[in-house]
């Protein structure tokens, strides 16, 4: 619903009402809902509530976000022309991606579906508005397994779509005229930002939505105006985010207790997979991540082989292959480059960059780490 999602916040709430004849031809929705559903009218409700929640959660404003990644696999993306990976989101670090808005609906752990998207799967490249974490180089970017070796890759605002899109877009019908990649005459369509949200399921309660912190801004000896308009802004959309989660919340619940045994919880689960992978565990909040998704059938058997979008890593060394999706090439849109505490051969990397024609400063991450 791309209207939805480039609209103001102003006007975003008061045109839901005026949408839901258009989800008629939304084919996502309709291959997930029954039309002969006799809640079909709460069902495209709840849909709408889900993308002006995931309207509130597009970033306009941050010029920067990092990357971490290993040292070989940031040489293939500047040195060759290897592109960016939207890697299979479900074999994650976290065991709970796209389980935690359904544990805020039914409760942790309550509901486990065995393949709540339905033949979907969704891809991501993950985000942080930390450039220099050390809690992030601990954890991702290792060479050998070791701490701190990896690299930290700044990237401008240019490497994603400044148009609110869902992840799910290239499966709907383009009703309301958005084709950004025909518009704009680019060869290859660019995703959306978005900053996530964080749950603790046990609770119930809405922790926070990726930001900037503020300890950041006075690294980079920003005005204390313009600190104070963004954590206000941050604030605004925090309280819109818990408002319409809690009414997404009831209007399941009032579906579920009209259908009673006839309720199927995996349409819910597909119905919302465009917000259930912007949703995360408490747990993973010092990350403050942000994320481009894309959502794609997993049965292309039609398509020819050059067709196929899905991919799977043909590396031996792996025991388990990796499926993804390629993106785009990130030499004009990485700006800097942290080196982790551990990570070697900086001035090397940085001149062989020099070399190759690509002006981006290296610098070595301060954070203390023994």
């Amino acid at each position: 619903m791309g209207i939805l999602l480039r609209l103001g916040g102003e006007h975003r709430e008061a045109i839901l009402p005026s949408l839901k004849p258009l989800l008629d031809e939304d084919s996502f929705f309709m291959s997930v809902v029954p039309d002969k559903n006799n809640n079909l009218d709460k069902y495209k409700e709840a849909y709408l509530l889900s993308i002006l929640i995931i309207s509130q959660l597009h970033i306009k404003k941050e010029k920067l976000v990092a990357y971490y990644t290993q040292k070989n696999i940031a040489e293939k993306l500047l040195l060759t022309n290897s592109k960016f990976r939207l890697n299979s989101i479900n074999y994650s670090n976290d065991p709970k991606e796209g389980q935690t808005l359904l544990d805020y609906f039914w409760g942790e752990n309550k509901l486990i579906h065995p393949n709540p998207n339905n033949g979907y799967a969704a891809f991501a490249g993950c985000f942080t508005f930390n450039h220099d974490s050390l809690n992030q180089f601990r954890l991702y970017g290792k060479e050998d397994n070791k701490e701190c070796t990896g690299l930290s890759l700044v990237f401008d605002d240019g490497f994603f779509n400044r148009d609110a899109k869902l992840a799910t877009q290239s499966l709907t019908s383009n009703f309301d005229g958005m084709n950004i990649s025909k518009q704009t005459g680019e060869k290859e369509e660019k995703c959306a930002l978005f900053r996530c949200i964080y749950i603790d399921p046990e609770t119930d309660f809405v922790v926070s939505v990726g930001h900037k912190e503020e300890y950041l801004f006075k690294k980079e000896d920003v005005d204390k105006k313009i600190i104070a308009k963004y954590t206000e802004d941050i604030d605004k959309v925090l309280e819109k985010v818990r408002e319409n989660l809690k009414e997404l919340k009831g209007k399941i619940v009032e579906i579920q207790e009209e259908e009673g045994k006839d309720f199927r919880h995996e349409i819910i689960g597909q119905l919302l997979i465009n917000l259930r992978y912007l949703t995360k565990h408490v747990a993973f909040k010092e990350e403050q991540e942000c994320r481009i998704v894309r959502i794609l059938p997993l049965n292309e058997s039609s398509k020819k082989k050059e067709d196929k979008m899905i991919k799977i890593d043909d590396d031996s060394k792996q025991t388990y292959k990796q499926m993804y999706v390629d993106y785009l090439e990130v030499k004009n849109s990485v700006k800097k480059i942290y080196f982790g505490t551990k990570s070697t051969n900086m001035e090397l990397f940085q001149d062989i960059l020099t070399n190759k024609g690509l002006d981006i400063p290296c610098e070595k991450s301060k954070n203390p780490f023994a």
